[in-house]
């Protein structure tokens, strides 16, 4: 049987994913349910949320210190409003990414796996391989995962 090629802008994309996104320490947004298989939470507060909810605590601490002006406050209230809502999409995103950084390693894992086996147990690294590629697909629309699941249906 036939080695599956990963495509070269598939491992581009896993590189510069890898580099950005895999070194989530702190607020990781992935939780694994018995021991092997990754459940991820998107949306749940993280890094950015606590530096906005820090500065927004400090700069509150410091305008209670003040004599209240209501023109001071107003902006304040609403340039508030919309840090937080920034920052929860830029967790969000980051979130995602992290997910798909995720979800690319571990389809080359089982690409890799499946050019190393043979019968079916080939087919099953393959198989998961496409679905989770395909996981992936669903949350960005990259032609490199779809040049990607192509390769694998060849080999299937």
């Amino acid at each position: 049987m036939e080695k599956v090629v990963i495509a070269d802008s598939f491992e581009q994309i896993h590189e510069i994913y890898k580099k950005r996104y895999s070194n989530q320490r702190l607020f990781r947004s992935v939780k694994f349910k018995d021991g092997k298989e990754p459940v991820f939470y998107i949306g749940v507060p993280g890094l950015y949320i606590a530096l906005a909810m820090s500065l927004v605590t400090i700069i509150t601490v410091y305008l209670l210190y003040q004599p209240f002006k209501w023109y001071i406050w107003a902006p304040y209230l609403v340039a508030a409003f919309f840090l937080f809502r920034i920052s929860v999409k830029m967790d969000k995103v980051r979130q995602v990414r992290f997910m798909l950084w995720s979800l690319f390693s571990a389809a080359r894992t089982s690409i890799e796996k499946a050019n190393e086996t043979a019968g079916e147990d080939r087919q099953n690294h393959l198989s998961k391989a496409k679905e989770l590629l395909e996981k992936a697909l669903h949350w960005a629309d990259e032609p490199a995962i779809s040049e990607q699941i192509a390769e694998i249906e060849k080999a299937l």
